[in-house]
């Protein structure tokens, strides 16, 4: 219920697209592919039939069946294979306006059973990917989405500095890009990276969810972010 009166008042507003950094379900690490597929379609007819136009990009909670205890990479619907079902490439780029959106997948296997997952690191498959991307594209304004962050800002508070980040751009060897947006703390902040003379903003954004299966429900916001672009530059809240 609340997830449809959320789509309604997003069609209200009227943006140009809307982004969805991830966890686009919960824990389908620990159920099978019917259900998380179940899960998945719910989510992708509710949020099409709003008539909005929705990029994804893959979260933890997106990797099905991966903590369960038989663990069976092979079976039909594991790992990322459900996303792919329904979303199609879990890395992926498009251009909006002036502005060139690059979408990462940052889950890869650590093991060839495929039953250990880091969050933090891409597959060779698609770093090759994104050095090709942002090559063919030099020049451009450029944004990255990504389900983990890629840095935490010393000021936030404990629980949001002690989660895992990807690393800085600047330590990935990736240049040039004005922005990043990512979820998976489930609640907002906001941290600059400063390469030479580049600085990177990276944006955090609160969930729908917000953390209710961790915290009391009111305890971290439920919410969305609005962006508008000026220009070349970005500002949200």
């Amino acid at each position: 219920r609340d997830f449809r009166i959320a789509l309604r008042e997003l069609a209200e507003i009227g943006p140009r697209f809307v982004v969805s950094t991830g966890d686009l379900v919960i824990e389908s690490n620990k159920v099978g592919a019917a259900t998380a597929s179940r899960w998945m379609a719910f989510y992708r007819g509710a949020t099409r039939a709003s008539g909005l136009r929705f990029y994804e990009t893959i979260g933890n909670n997106e990797l099905v069946g991966i903590e369960l205890d038989d663990v069976d990479p092979t079976a039909p619907g594991f790992g990322k294979a459900a996303f792919r079902a329904h979303f199609g490439p879990t890395a992926y780029s498009f251009d909006e306006g002036a502005l060139h959106f690059v979408a990462l997948d940052t889950h890869r296997a650590e093991n060839g059973a495929g039953d250990d997952w880091s969050f933090v690191e891409m597959e060779p498959a698609t770093r090759a990917w994104l050095d090709a991307d942002l090559a063919a594209h030099a020049g451009r304004t450029i944004v990255v989405l990504n389900h983990e962050p890629f840095v935490a800002d010393p000021a936030w508070p404990l629980a949001l500095r002690m989660a895992p980040t990807v690393g800085g751009l600047a330590s990935l060897g990736i240049g040039g890009v004005a922005a990043t947006f990512s979820g998976h703390f489930h609640a907002s902040g906001s941290a600059l990276e400063r390469a030479g003379d580049a600085t990177t903003q990276h944006v955090m954004t609160g969930g729908l969810s917000g953390a209710r299966w961790v915290f009391p429900p009111d305890a971290v916001p439920r919410g969305y972010r609005l962006v508008q672009v000026r220009g070349d530059a970005l500002y949200s809240a």
